[in-house]
C-alpha cells in the first residue's frame, strides 16, 4: 500500500496529481479539498467537494475473425467486433483493430484509428517471412464515449506461402 495514498505529488503544493491506477471501475469517489489561508494574523478556511463516478468498460460482445488460417499476402481476413452493452451513460462505441505477431515480442503490426465501424478487413504481413508459419493475435478494442475500453482477441494461424510451396523468394 502506498503511504501517500492515491497522490503522486506533494499534497501541500498547489498542483496535486492523483495516480490513475488508484481508481477502480464503476466506483463513486468524493474528493474533498480543504484550503486554509493565513494572512496578517487572521485565517479563513474554504472547503469544496467533487464527486467522481468512474465508468465500467463495455461488456459482452464478440470478436469474429475469418478465416482462422491464412497465407502471407494472399488471405484477406475479415474482422467483426460488436454486440457490446454498457451499464453506464455511454451512448456510443468506437472500435479499432490491431494485430501482434507471436515472434516479435509484442510489436504491433497493424493498427487503425478508432472508428464507428465494427468491421474491418485486412491482408496481414509478417515480419519474419522466412519461417513456415506463425500465430498472429488479432485484437479489437471497444471504447465507449466515456473513454472506458474493453479488449477482445483471437488467434489466427498464418503460413508463409512460399515456404509451403518449397520456394525461398519473397
Amino acid at each position: 500500500m502506498n503511504p501517500r495514498g492515491p497522490f503522486l505529488s506533494n499534497t501541500s503544493s498547489l498542483n496535486v496529481s492523483i495516480d490513475n491506477n488508484f481508481f477502480s471501475l464503476d466506483t463513486k469517489y468524493i474528493l474533498k479539498l480543504n484550503i486554509t489561508n493565513t494572512f496578517a494574523g487572521s485565517s479563513y478556511a474554504i472547503t469544496t467537494n467533487w464527486t467522481i463516478q468512474t465508468n465500467a468498460p463495455p461488456k459482452g460482445g464478440k470478436l469474429l475473425v475469418q478465416p482462422l488460417v491464412g497465407y502471407r499476402k494472399t488471405t484477406n481476413f475479415m474482422m467483426n467486433c460488436g454486440g457490446f452493452t454498457d451499464d453506464s451513460n455511454a451512448t456510443s462505441f468506437q472500435t479499432r483493430f490491431y494485430s501482434i505477431e507471436a515472434n516479435t515480442g509484442g510489436q504491433i503490426n497493424y493498427i487503425q484509428n478508432y472508428t464507428s465501424a465494427i468491421t474491418a478487413d485486412y491482408v496481414f504481413d509478417v515480419k519474419y517471412f522466412n519461417i513456415p508459419k506463425t500465430v498472429i493475435t488479432v485484437y479489437c478494442e471497444v471504447k465507449d464515449n466515456m473513454l472506458a475500453i474493453s479488449t477482445l482477441s483471437q488467434n489466427v494461424l498464418y503460413y508463409y506461402l512460399y515456404s509451403i510451396l518449397g520456394y525461398d523468394s519473397k
